[in-house]
């Protein structure tokens, strides 16, 4: 009798608990934490570009590759076209990329993905960078996932960002400052910082130390690696919706730093080799050779996927010598 008392006691405890954190999460929706704020300025920007502009038009979608690394006036030059860049945060993950920019696509447009290796593979949980933006600027995003999504929600957030959303903090940085704020984007959804020759001597050397990571950090995309993991049937399932609307779909490879392992481990190596036509087989348009997009670590500003600006430059040429004319 005493044993069943105690697991009734122990379960009604943790519905309780659970309930009370439930409730605690839906109280700070709509509350952003500092630190997120330049991903809603950035969507901001770039989404009110995307719906002012008439069709047909080139929409750029992927994560802070496409954000930093293409030059979209020259693809509007090259193609005669308006061309708005919608490029972020690849850690949003592949279904928030997706979702978010549909509202925004019509009839006749095209959309370029030079997407992100990690995000073939999709994204089973919510990452910190997702939590932090879905919680405190897009709730919306939150109340239309399936009931198993949105309880990985709730089970996920940490315990300082639930508190930080409670305590409805001010973001330190004022309006127009930091490093990666909306504030050093184009009118094209560019971003334009990325000169290191124009850095203050604070922010030089928080690139610095970024820069000295990405080229000690090792990738294993090939290794990791799954043929039946989620991002490749959301990629389908983006396609039909696209279709469906007369909208065009291009991938891409994106913008990476170059290491010997990507042409001197088997596995590595084939990969990317592969990749193109694995795309292609799920009926999708591919464009380019992905070690054709790897770079050398000069060209880059801090991470593995951001180009300085004179490499943006070049590599955006040699995209458009890649891709039909639409």
């Amino acid at each position: 009798m005493r044993a069943s008392s105690y697991w009734i006691s122990l379960v009604v405890t943790l519905l309780l608990l659970s309930a009370l954190w439930s409730l605690l999460f839906r109280l700070q929706l709509g509350q952003p934490v500092p630190g997120a704020r330049w991903m809603a300025e950035a969507y901001a920007l770039k989404q009110a570009r995307a719906a002012a502009l008439p069709s047909p038009k080139v929409v750029v979608l992927a994560g802070s590759n496409a954000l930093f690394s293409l030059d979209s006036g020259r693809l509007e030059a090259a193609w005669g076209r308006p061309v708005v860049n919608l490029g972020v945060n690849a850690a949003l993950g592949l279904d928030y990329i997706l979702r978010s920019a549909e509202p925004y696509l019509n009839p006749g447009d095209l959309v370029l993905m030079p997407l992100e290796y990690p995000l073939y593979q999709g994204d089973t949980t919510p990452s910190a960078q997702l939590l932090d933006h879905v919680v405190g600027q897009d709730p919306d995003y939150w109340r239309g996932r399936p009931l198993h999504e949105r309880a990985a929600f709730v089970a996920r957030l940490p315990a300082a960002r639930l508190l930080a959303g409670l305590r409805r903090q001010p973001d330190p940085l004022p309006p127009g400052t930091g490093l990666y704020g909306g504030q050093h984007l184009d009118a094209r959804g560019d971003y334009t910082h990325n000169d290191p020759e124009r850095l203050t001597p604070e922010e030089r050397a928080a690139v610095e130390a970024a820069h000295a990571a990405a080229r000690a950090k090792r990738h294993t995309y090939g290794r990791d690696d799954r043929p039946n993991a989620l991002g490749w049937r959301r990629l389908r399932a983006f396609q039909r919706r696209l279709q469906a609307r007369g909208v065009t779909l291009w991938l891409a490879p994106p913008t990476l730093m170059d290491q010997p392992s990507y042409h001197q481990d088997p596995r590595e190596r084939r990969y990317y080799e592969t990749l193109p036509e694995r795309v292609r087989a799920l009926g999708l348009s591919f464009f380019g050779e992905p070690r054709a997009f790897m770079y050398a670590p000069e060209d880059f500003f801090d991470t593995p996927y951001h180009l300085t600006a004179a490499a943006r430059a070049r590599h955006t040429l040699a995209l458009i010598e890649r891709l039909p004319k639409p």
